[in-house]
Parts: structure tokens; C-alpha cells; sequence
């Protein structure tokens, strides 16, 4: 009893130390890998130049989205809590889809009907 009592104890002391270096470094997402949370300033006034939109082709992430479009990001050192909107319109998803390409030519757009282009609207 007294040798689960410190496996327990040591488990627990190794989650809350890893638990504060986390902290500290907020392990933020990465590239296409996630992060805990985000470390920055949060911008509580209203934005009027930001003409924002997003691409996702993972259908599990687009679940989450559509059940919760609340979203917060992060650009530079600011963290803007935002929700986002399906973009339906052909054109727009097109146009969306090109300056995705043309910024990120190493990523595959054409031909993948899994695409999903959503418009940050704000709070």
C-alpha cells in the first residue's frame, strides 16, 4: 500500500510540474499540430480591417466547427477571439481556394472536395 501511495504521489508531482512548464511556455500550436492554449495580448476592440478567411480539409475539425464557430487566433502577438461563417458561395470559395495556392503552393487544392472555406466575422 505504501509503494502505490508513492507511485500515485510521484505520477502526481510529475503532472503538476509538467503542468507549469506548460504554463510557462503556453505550448502553443504549431504548423498543423495543436496547442494547448494561446499566449499573447488579447484585443478586446472592435477590428474593421480584418478581412479574414480560413481553409480546413480535416472533416472531423469541421464538425467542431460548424457544433462551435467560436474561435480564437492568434496573428503576431495579438489573440482575437472571433467566430467564423461556412462560405457558400462558389465564387468565394474559389477565390479563397487561389490565394490559398498561390501563398501555399505546396499545398494540394484542386480536386479535394473536403475543402471547406470559412469567413471570420468577428465576435
Amino acid at each position: 500500500m505504501k509503494t502505490l501511495f508513492k507511485t500515485v504521489g510521484a505520477i502526481l508531482v510529475c503532472l503538476i510540474l509538467l503542468l507549469v512548464v506548460l504554463s510557462i511556455t503556453g505550448f502553443g500550436p504549431h504548423d498543423r499540430t495543436p496547442g494547448l492554449w494561446l499566449k499573447g495580448n488579447v484585443v478586446t476592440t472592435p477590428v474593421t480591417d480584418l478581412r479574414l478567411c480560413l481553409s480546413c480539409g480535416n472533416p472531423e475539425k469541421l464538425d467542431n466547427v460548424i457544433r462551435d464557430p467560436h474561435v480564437r487566433m492568434k496573428i503576431g502577438d495579438r489573440i482575437y477571439d472571433r467566430t467564423v461563417a461556412l462560405v457558400t458561395d462558389p465564387a468565394e470559395q474559389q477565390g479563397v481556394l487561389e490565394a490559398r495556392s498561390k501563398k501555399y503552393p505546396q499545398l494540394k487544392v484542386s480536386g479535394n472536395p473536403t475543402i471547406h472555406v470559412f469567413r471570420v466575422v468577428g465576435d
